[in-house]
């Protein structure tokens, strides 16, 4: 039984989280800060010294379209990102395919 609480534990327990609104430049910085930390981290030697001003493997106009879509809800923007890489992943269909059925 744990009697000794973190009081960092504590203070996410009791304060909820707020995020406020994005901006529509905030999904790109977004997706390339988290693209960036995902390949920086995940080993992948060639990669991070690319642009990324194409925002491979997604598109600058798929994450306008997320980000209208959602009304800048940084909620529901993440939950549309992880669903469709989730589906990049995991689905046999190709990246295209994919990403046509969020464009529209």
């Amino acid at each position: 039984m744990i009697t000794k609480v973190d009081e960092n534990i504590i203070h996410f327990i009791n304060e909820p989280l707020f995020l406020s609104q994005f901006t529509e430049s905030d999904i790109y910085e977004f997706y390339v800060n988290n693209l960036k930390n995902f390949l920086e981290n995940g080993n992948f030697t060639k990669i991070p010294d690319a642009t990324f001003e194409d925002y491979f493997p997604l598109n600058h106009q798929l994450l306008e379209h997320i980000y209208h879509m959602n009304n800048g809800n940084p909620r529901e923007i993440l939950k549309i990102l992880i669903k469709i890489f989730n589906e990049i992943i995991f689905s046999n269909q190709n990246l295209s395919k994919i990403l046509e059925k969020y464009e529209t």
